[in-house]
């Protein structure tokens, strides 16, 4: 670690002064009343909150800085009043706070392009709809003006990041900013500047659990042509990579998670190819190196492996493990590969999966999976079937209670998931595949649009589902109606029954041979 990294995790991680930027929150409803008055639709509120929040923000860029950009907002406004909001989730399922999130935009798709090429195709979009002359023609009009004020707004925030690099003596971030957004990038740097200004405005526009998914295949270009132009060393090249590194935790505060590291900033390193090569490179190594040396929660990493997959990886991952981070994770190419494409998934996509937030697989850029709808309980199918006992005599009718429990819980999930709605986000399906060419936004789905449904309480349910087959069926020790009347007093004046659950019976995890409960 250079003694540059050392300063910058001094000020931005160990002391946070970043923070002394920093406006005090707002009122979250700010723009709402004015959109409501405005009678403006879901999508341009949208895009107009995106331009709001970047004209609200403070550009601030220090001298010797090569990644520049920090939140000097506190809040990202809503563009619904309350009552606007609930009169939509009295007509619609509404997941989470009705954002779209917890997917991997494909960056690349501006990236490789760059902001003016996007526009151009825009604009050729919008004279199309334009001659349609038909309902749907005007709502593709409606999407596409949409998108091209988000890239306007896009090129407006990093001009004045420009300027500011200039003011604060930066002439190296000014000379990047005076190419992207608008162009593609030339080098690793200016590549790795474009993904924090996208990944910084994905945040800006209310998408959260913004993933970075495989960085080390759509990154992996720009390094290799620097490396071998010799523009950059390996140490250069990582020096760079831990500046990005410690900028994905300068305002992950912000971000929404249940715990510090899970605001979804996650990546992916490695994995396999269509044509079963391995895909880790150099840069997933570097990403490991960098991982390791930092010591930060974000970005989380994540590492693809196969039946191929040399020890010596599994051996950084566990110097990473060392570090008490929580990662990486590990998920087997061999096993999910098949199984995606079992699901319906085609192979191409199939091969390309990453990991979202948390740990679900989805697909970059064509995946608008919500990978957690909702979570059923077998505790609770368990308890329902017991209380069922006038229909159940033996343990094998008891199971199939707890099977149609099991089931009925789904069905009750998956019809509540019925007419969904999300907000739009006309940026975030600027880096979605085929939204631009259908005129369509991401908010209203994607190639795949899988529902996840989590098991939650699973070895509780097979605990009591060991003892009872123990002690009720086995043992014949406890009847099944003082059984049913025993959990509804809560145990109460029976504590030998809860002794006898809790510390005798056959525990799930306790290398007991035979646990398993076939549903």
């Amino acid at each position: 670690m250079t003694a540059y990294i050392e300063k910058l995790i001094d000020y931005f991680i160990v002391r946070k002064e970043h923070h002394f930027f920093r406006r005090e929150a707002s009122d979250p409803y700010i723009l709402a009343e004015q959109f409501a008055a405005e009678k403006a639709g879901d999508l341009e509120r949208a895009a107009a909150r995106l331009r709001w929040v970047l004209e609200q923000e403070k550009p601030l860029v220090f001298p010797g800085e090569k990644i520049v950009m920090i939140r000097t907002v506190s809040t990202v406004p809503e563009i619904f009043s309350p009552e606007e909001f609930e009169n939509i989730k009295k007509k619609h399922a509404v997941h989470e706070q009705g954002k779209v999130s917890n997917v991997n935009p494909r960056y690349s798709l501006l990236l490789e392009k760059g902001s003016s090429a996007v526009k151009a195709e825009i604009r050729e979009h919008i004279s199309c709809a334009e001659e349609e002359n038909t309902a749907c023609g005007a709502e593709k009009l409606r999407f596409y003006r949409a998108a091209l004020d988000t890239l306007e707004s896009l090129e407006s925030f990093a001009d004045r990041y420009g300027l500011e690099c200039l003011e604060a003596g930066n002439r190296e971030a000014a000379q990047v900013f005076s190419r992207i957004p608008r162009e593609r990038p030339q080098t690793f740097r200016e590549a790795l500047q474009f993904l924090r200004l996208l990944h910084y405005c994905l945040w800006c526009s209310f998408n959260y659990h913004n993933t970075f998914g495989r960085f080390d295949q759509y990154m992996y270009p720009w390094f290799a042509h620097d490396i071998d132009a010799g523009i950059l060393t390996e140490e250069g090249a990582l020096e760079l990579l831990e500046e990005f590194f410690i900028s994905c935790n300068k305002d992950s505060d912000l971000y929404p998670g249940i715990q510090q590291g899970d605001n979804g900033q996650s990546m992916v390193l490695g994995g396999l190819r269509v044509d079963g090569s391995e895909s880790y490179n150099e840069l997933s190594a570097l990403c490991l190196r960098a991982s390791l040396e930092l010591r930060l929660i974000d970005p989380k990493i994540n590492l693809r492996v196969n039946k191929k997959t040399p020890v010596e990886l599994y051996h950084k991952g566990s110097q990473l493990t060392k570090q008490g981070l929580g990662f990486p994770q590990y998920a087997n190419d061999d096993i999910v590969v098949e199984a995606l494409k079992r699901w319906g998934y085609e192979e191409k996509d199939a091969y390309n999966y990453v990991v979202a937030a948390c740990w679900e697989f989805i697909v970059p850029g064509a995946g608008m999976d919500i990978v957690n709808i909702n979570a059923l309980s077998f505790a609770r199918a368990v308890i329902n079937a017991v209380d069922r006992s006038e229909e159940w005599d033996s343990f094998e009718e008891l199971m199939s209670i707890v099977k149609k429990e099991i089931f009925s819980q789904a069905e009750s999930i998956m019809n509540a998931t019925a007419g969904i709605y999300m907000e739009p986000s006309p940026f975030l399906s600027l880096m979605m595949d085929g939204c631009m060419e259908k005129g369509r936004d991401i908010s209203l789905g994607g190639l795949y649009n899988n529902y996840g449904i989590h098991g939650t309480g699973l070895s509780t349910a097979v605990d009591s589902l060991a003892a009872l087959r123990k002690y009720v069926f086995q043992d014949e020790r406890i009847g099944k109606h003082e059984l049913k009347e025993i959990l509804r007093n809560n145990y109460e004046g029976r504590d030998d029954v809860y002794h006898l659950f809790r510390y005798e019976a056959p525990k799930m995890g306790n290398d007991i041979e035979r646990m398993e409960l076939a549903l």
